[in-house]
């Protein structure tokens, strides 16, 4: 996986948009830890299906030091946990709308039918549960998904639903780059969220 590598290339970058380099050691103090997201359990079904569980709900994130704020996550994840399957198989997601208004799950920059894509065409009213199922037949990749609603799509996504999906493949993926989730395999998130008072400010979204 090439994600940590984003983090390497950021201070050139800033180097070269502010014509100056930028130091910050001894001057910000980290207090928490860097995360990865935890990945999504699964199963297989009788039909060999790699099987995972995904419920879209309302629930509390610790963005800010000591207090939780009102959040929309998935399984209680905010960032969403990290699903991973491999080229070949066959995925059955099932994702359960526990939130008071429709939305929709899209997988992003994955290959499969549109019926399964999850855009503003195919939404989740509350209380339903949608099941996608496709093979996966793309090269090793570091995918993500989102809610999709039309018109709505920033202020779900906003709130807290999203999260990495990871396609491995024995024949694209060199064993000499990191791969151990989490350890030396690294996802890197970058969002931006305002708050008042603890609860994020809606008006401040892109």
């Amino acid at each position: 996986m090439a994600l940590p590598a984003l983090g390497l290339g950021l201070p050139a970058l800033r180097t070269a948009v502010t014509g100056r380099s930028i130091d910050t050691v001894g001057r910000i103090a980290f207090t928490h830890r860097v995360q990865a997201p935890p990945l999504a359990e699964s199963r297989f079904d009788g039909e060999g299906r790699r099987v995972f569980e995904l419920d879209i709900r309302q629930g509390t994130r610790e963005f800010i030091a000591g207090r939780r704020s009102p959040a929309w996550g998935v399984n209680g994840e905010c960032p969403g946990p990290t699903l991973r399957a491999a080229r070949g198989e066959t995925v059955l997601i099932n994702v359960a709308n526990g939130v008071d208004e429709a939305t929709s799950l899209h997988w992003h920059g994955m290959h499969l039918p549109p019926t399964m894509d999850g855009g503003p065409h195919r939404m989740i009213e509350p209380g339903a549960t949608w099941s996608p199922t496709w093979r996966i037949d793309q090269p090793g990749a570091s995918l993500w998904y989102h809610p999709h609603p039309h018109g709505k799509t920033a202020q779900h996504l906003y709130r807290g639903v999203a999260g990495m999906f990871l396609i491995d493949d024995d024949d694209t993926t060199a064993k000499s780059l990191p791969h151990r989730y989490g350890i030396d395999d690294v996802p890197v998130i970058v969002q931006d969220r305002r708050f008042v008072d603890g609860r994020l400010e809606e008006a401040a979204r892109i």
